[in-house]
This record gives structure tokens, C-alpha cells and sequence, in this order.
């Protein structure tokens, strides 16, 4: 009977050691999710940051196209009044300078 006292002492010795290693894994495993976690939350704040950066940038350019077709229209316009006034007046039209251009 003492040697079965013996035995399972030692054994619930054993028993006890093994649960506070897996409590320490469970502590170390969880403080690295943690910080996974934390490094995820960063990473896709980031990454939103970025989205909305880019955007935005996408709606300035979009913008900027909207303004240069409207200032191509308004050019072509002018250009073909210019053309029409000097044709009427019988002004020559200038050579296009290509080193300007």
C-alpha cells in the first residue's frame, strides 16, 4: 500500500510538472499571437492607409483627365476660329514650329 502511495505521488509529481509546461507553452504560445495579432492589425492599417492613398490619387488624376479634355475641346474650338478668322481675311496660316512643340 505504501508503495502505491509512493507510486502515485510520484506520478501526480510528474502530472503536476507536465501541466505547468504546457501552462508555460500555452503563456508563450499565446504572447506570440499577441504580437502576431498586433503586427497583423499594423500591417492592415497600413495597407488601408495605402488604399485610400491611392484613391484618392486616383480620383485627383481622374479630375486632372476631365480638365485637360475640357482644355483640349476649348483649344480645338479656338483653334478652328483662328482658322476660320485668318482663312477670311486670307491671312496664311504660321508653320508649326516642331522644336517648340
Amino acid at each position: 500500500m505504501a508503495s502505491s502511495v509512493a507510486q502515485l505521488e510520484i506520478r501526480v509529481a510528474r502530472l503536476e510538472r507536465r501541466a505547468d509546461n504546457q501552462r508555460e507553452d500555452i503563456n508563450v504560445i499565446t504572447s506570440d499571437l499577441s504580437k502576431i495579432l498586433d503586427t497583423q492589425d499594423q500591417i492592415l492599417k497600413t495597407q488601408d492607409l495605402h488604399s485610400k492613398s491611392l484613391e484618392h490619387h486616383s480620383q485627383v488624376l481622374d479630375n486632372h483627365t476631365r480638365i485637360l479634355d475640357d482644355h483640349t475641346k476649348t483649344m480645338n474650338k479656338h483653334t478652328r476660329m483662328f482658322e476660320t478668322l485668318f482663312e477670311h481675311f486670307g491671312i496664311a496660316l504660321p508653320v508649326e514650329d516642331n522644336v517648340s512643340n
